[in-house]
This record gives C-alpha cells, structure tokens and sequence, in this order.
C-alpha cells in the first residue's frame, strides 16, 4: 500500500483510507483529498478498524479500491477478522477492485476469509506468478499488471 500511496503524487483525487499510515504518507501530497476513517485504533498496525468504519464506508461510492491482502489463495482473500470485513465492504462499494499483494501472499491464508475472486478486476503484484496462477487468474478474467523495478529501488 506503501508504493501506491507513493504514486500518488500529483494526481488529484479522494482517498478514503483505515490506514493512519497511508493517511500521512498522502499528506504530502496536495493535490490529494484525505478521508480518515474514524474508529478503534489498533496501535501496532497504525489502522482503525470497528463497527463505525464498516458503517461509514457502507455509505460510499468508489471509483478503484486499492486493497492491500494479507493471504491470497485460489479460495479468495483473508486477514484478520477486523480488517477483513473492512476490506470486503470497500471492496463491495467500488467500481473498480485492484488488489495489490506480493509474492510472499500467495497461497498464505489467514483464519478469516473475507472474499473472492469475483470481487476483483486487476492483481498487482511484484513478480510473475506460476502457471496454475496465470491459468487461474485467466479463467477468473482477472488481469495481472506487474510494474517494472525503478532504477532508484536496485540496490
């Protein structure tokens, strides 16, 4: 969520986020408009979670949801039960759902699973899948987009 929150710059646009860490890294932006969503604050991740932000966000509309994924899995997509329910409802009131996960998320799962794959329209990952993956992610119409490395991130 980090990069894409990066890649923000100069782009005019709404985001609505949970995550106080998006929150502040888009403050630097002014072209960007920032929604924090208010709720029960869970320290250690820096994001708000509870009933308020599910019934918060079941009042809007989206044009892209960027969802950040814990686990991701031929089954769907899990988290912790907090975040995975804030997830799904983003998810539900967007026109466009990309999740953003790496390589490290694929067939890892959490004990609550919070959607499936006809929720979403683009996979953004960081390397190439396998096969069953590309096979899979085909057959769900699911596009995958892998952005090159930048010059300055190769160490």
């Amino acid at each position: 969520m980090q990069a894409c929150a990066e890649n923000l710059d100069g782009k005019s646009c709404t985001v609505i986020t949970n995550s106080i860490h998006s929150a502040d890294l888009l403050s630097n932006h002014t072209a960007v408009q920032i929604r924090l969503l208010g709720g029960k604050v869970d320290k250690e991740q820096r994001y708000v979670y509870g009933t308020s932000v599910i019934e918060t966000l079941s009042h809007y509309y989206v044009d892209k949801a960027f969802i950040g994924i814990g686990g991701i899995t031929m089954d769907g997509f899990s988290a912790s039960e907090e975040e995975g329910k804030i997830k799904h409802q983003m998810m539900k009131a967007a026109k466009k759902v990309v999740v953003l996960a790496d390589q490290s998320k694929f067939d890892r799962r959490y004990g609550y699973r919070f959607a499936d794959w006809s929720l979403v329209d683009v996979l953004i990952t960081d390397h190439w899948p396998t096969k069953e993956w590309l096979v899979f992610l085909a057959e769900q119409q699911v596009e995958i987009l892998i952005p090159e490395p930048t010059d300055d991130k190769e160490l």
